[in-house]
């Protein structure tokens, strides 16, 4: 290593510290960013070789880092450094024996369980959040250099993954919450997004299905993370959120076959009394004989309709 060197920052490293993504990736095992399908968007994009990570590391490990008590750091499209978190879990455990060293082994173990599970807690929470950053996507019909200047300034990403932590994150996120409240964006009394939020998410210019993801709310979330649903399945909720025909009650009504697929790739279920109505097609009038001589019920006003 050299002195850091703001002219030439790669100088700063000689090579990437983190060379497979795999071990970080399954320390976020139990987080609920991994229902997430912008976060997994995210991890699928890192390269943390690439000359992006290694920019991050470099900026994380420089003056500008030393002055931020993070553990995780983005840069561009594909570049994350995030701590080792092996090495942080064996610190926590070194400082909580020691604290705790008069005490029964008992007493010891207990408080070194707690300490672990927080700091991987919290780990988690930035990894995820950092992440995340990688796996928003804007909509480019307005041409990319237009798009990325009018929404994907870091205020307003910041304010989209804030929510997102929100809904998958953990441990304390107090800050991720008085954020939102001062910005107008967060209820204290329904512990959800304001009537204003969900204006402000339309015109964000991220692509609809994560418009969709975020309109859901923490509560959903907490019942997606709960139901152990998948980040595919999230993502076909998020779209369906921002479908056209949601809450029309003119759209076409759905076949047996359309109403299976789609509790497929939302991770929902079928009624099978709804999906029974939505394939049978009455018959018509002429063939109400026929459905009778068969033993059929025919409804009342198909009846009162013949009298």
């Amino acid at each position: 290593m050299v002195d850091y060197n703001y002219l030439d920052p790669l100088a700063y490293l000689d090579e990437p510290s983190i060379t497979d993504k795999s071990k970080y990736l399954d320390y976020m095992q139990g987080s609920g960013y991994q229902t997430s399908p912008i976060f997994q968007q995210g991890a699928e994009r890192w390269d943390p070789q690439g000359i992006e990570s290694m920019l991050a590391e470099t900026k994380f490990k420089g003056p500008m880092g030393q002055g931020l008590s993070a553990q995780a750091m983005t840069e561009g499209e594909t570049g994350l450094y995030v701590d080792d978190i092996e090495k942080i879990l064996a610190e926590v455990e070194e400082d909580i024996r020691g604290k705790y060293r008069h005490e029964s082994p008992e007493v010891i173990e207990k408080q070194v369980k707690r300490a672990r599970k927080e700091a991987l807690t919290d780990w988690q929470t930035q990894m995820g959040h950092e992440g995340s950053h990688l796996g928003f996507d804007y909509d480019k019909t307005l041409g990319t250099t237009l798009s990325m200047l009018l929404n994907k300034n870091p205020r307003s990403e910041e304010n989209w993954n804030y929510m997102h932590d929100l809904m998958y994150g953990g441990g304390n996120l107090d800050f991720q919450r008085k954020q939102l409240i001062n910005r107008g964006l967060y209820s204290l009394p329904s512990g959800g997004w304001t009537p204003e939020t969900y204006d402000k998410i339309k015109n964000s210019g991220l692509v609809p299905w994560q418009q969709g993801v975020l309109m859901q709310g923490p509560t959903t979330a907490a019942g997606q993370i709960a139901l152990g649903q998948t980040p595919d399945q999230v993502q076909a909720q998020g779209q369906a959120y921002m479908d056209p025909d949601r809450g029309n009650v003119q759209a076409p009504t759905m076949t047996q076959q359309q109403m299976v697929q789609e509790a497929q790739q939302t991770g929902g279920t079928v009624n099978p009394h709804e999906a029974t109505q939505a394939a049978w097609t009455p018959p018509a009038q002429s063939d109400l004989d026929a459905v009778m001589a068969k033993g059929g019920l025919v409804g009342i006003n198909h009846l009162t309709r013949r009298l």
